[in-house]
């Protein structure tokens, strides 16, 4: 039995279970002083309850959301046993997205038909209470495994039902992370949000009920279902694009756990719009972080390309035309994407974000630490756009400084920094259109600044909040290496994911896996 089966686990399990490395982990070990204590020392290391360490983690914003986002027994309630984890994730999900949505008198049957060992009614069953389902599992192997079906619907009846919406999420989302190229690893063309990161994409969205809400690329559908808690009663219409079916039908059963009903579209978003003619209030986009560039020529004259036509290296530039064309009138949006989105140096990308500032559609930038986004070491930033053109000048925020000036602390950010970092940007969207805001810095936010088009212009227009935050003084020696070091690592990011991606065409030609 392992240290993680045994409800103990290691510091690389824990590095494991947050996307991080082991020296991160450390880090966090040696600085915050609630870290939790071991529970076990072996040869090899200190051993840490698992239950202590999620919580800590969940309070933290530091849990990865590929593990399971189930609470530990002292947060509220039991966690999924190893029994659903040893087991395929697409029977975890269906189980559990059954018990969210089932009546009593159809859970009874669930249950009955298990014992008896009927795993294809059990499938039958599940597919009339939610069709999303059909194909998910193979029930026809579940046939005569009385002990161990039945097993896992009582192991399923057991937990906090209050729970089961962010169980079936954390299932869904080890579903995908179970079927892609290389086991364990999150695929290309997804991007895992961490809970705290969907919070402050959410804040800067501002929704409200009523919204008509548009999720522009692959995120499993989970943050929408954070604009949906955000506005308690959603009664707008909801609408999503994933990557592939399989992962629009996985979105399908998590926001159906989560009583959400929306309109779940699949393909490629930059070669086929599932929406043309929809306009939303508010717009979430995701793009993957590692697209692969292929046929962006065969949609020249997309009407989506309003401010220029993407060259064929600008998939980022074309992800922020589509969200921007997708706007109604008065409508925003938030777009997570890689810094070195903010880099392109190409003349038909520096030339796209020109019109796009210059035509008063970027309200403000928000960066996020290194490590945000768990499994990738390149940072995120948050664009916030608007439809109707703005004449004030662009929040820029870096949530790599603290307020007071100092370093801030990387990886997930907590609830708490978020909170704090809505507050001034908040703040700072009020003072904006007062005019001449250059001339002051917000008090105690040193890591907040106005940008105004010439500031932005006088840098090429590259995006980076570092670049605006000296402004207001000059710069060091320090601050420039550090602006400098940045740029070179975000294209040394994309060198190192163009090269993947040749060496996978040569091998796909070879005929031989890598």
């Amino acid at each position: 039995m392992t240290a993680a089966t045994a409800g103990l686990v290691s510091m690389a399990d824990i590095a494991r279970m947050t996307g991080q490395s082991r020296s991160t982990v450390g880090n966090w070990k040696a600085r915050h002083a609630d870290f939790p204590p071991p529970a076990s020392r072996t040869s090899r290391g200190p051993l840490y309850d698992r239950s202590d360490v999620e919580a800590w983690l969940q309070r933290t914003g530091r849990l990865d959301p590929k593990v399971s986002a189930a609470p530990a027994s002292g947060a509220g309630g039991p966690r999924v046993s190893t029994a659903l984890d040893r087991n395929d994730a697409g029977i975890g999900v269906v189980l559990l997205a059954l018990r969210s949505l089932a009546t009593e008198e159809q859970w009874t049957s669930v249950a009955r038909l298990a014992a008896a060992g009927k795993g294809g009614d059990v499938g039958k069953l599940a597919c009339s209470v939610l069709p999303s389902v059909e194909g998910l599992v193979d029930w026809r192997t579940w046939n005569g495994r009385a002990a161990e079906l039945s097993g896992l619907v009582n192991e399923v009846a057991s937990l906090d039902e209050t729970r089961l919406p962010k169980l079936v999420d954390a299932m869904v989302t080890r579903c995908v992370l179970n079927e892609s190229d290389v086991p364990h690893q999150v695929p290309r063309d997804l991007v895992l949000i961490p809970p705290s990161v969907q919070r402050l994409m959410t804040g800067l969205l501002r929704p409200s009920a009523g919204d008509v809400v548009y999720q522009a690329g692959p995120s499993l559908g989970q943050t929408i279902i954070s604009v949906a808690r955000e506005v308690r009663e959603p009664k707008g219409a909801l609408y999503l694009q994933e990557s592939t079916e399989r992962e629009a039908q996985l979105t399908r059963i998590s926001l159906a756990a989560h009583g959400l009903a929306a309109t779940v579209a699949s393909g490629d978003v930059l070669q086929k719009d599932a929406f043309p003619e929809l306009r939303a209030d508010k717009v979430i986009g995701t793009p993957p972080w590692e697209p692969k560039i292929t046929g962006l020529a065969d949609v020249a004259g997309d009407p989506r390309w309003l401010w220029g036509e993407p060259g064929a290296n600008d998939s980022y530039l074309a992800w922020i035309q589509h969200c921007l064309y997708h706007l109604s009138d008065g409508g925003r949006a938030v777009i997570l994407l890689p810094i070195n989105a903010l880099f392109e140096r190409g003349k038909s990308a520096v030339e796209t974000r020109r019109r796009i500032v210059k035509a008063g559609h970027l309200e403000g930038v928000v960066s996020l630490p290194a490590g945000a986004i768990p499994g990738t070491t390149v940072r995120g930033v948050l664009l916030v756009l608007v439809k109707t053109p703005q004449d004030w000048e662009i929040t820029m925020l870096d949530m790599s400084i603290n307020p007071d000036g100092s370093s801030g602390p990387e990886g997930v950010p907590t609830q708490e920094r978020v909170a704090h970092v809505l507050e001034i940007y908040r703040e700072a969207a009020e003072i904006a259109p007062e005019g001449g805001a250059g001339d002051v810095i917000y008090a105690g936010a040193n890591n907040f600044s106005f940008a105004t088009i010439r500031d932005i212009a006088a840098h090429d227009f590259v995006l980076d909040p570092v670049r605006y935050r000296w402004e207001f003084g000059p710069a060091t020696d320090a601050d420039k290496m550090a602006i400098h070091f940045g740029e070179l690592r975000a294209q040394l990011d994309t060198l190192i994911k163009a090269c993947r991606d040749a060496d996978q065409e040569v091998a796909t030609l070879r005929g031989v896996d890598l």
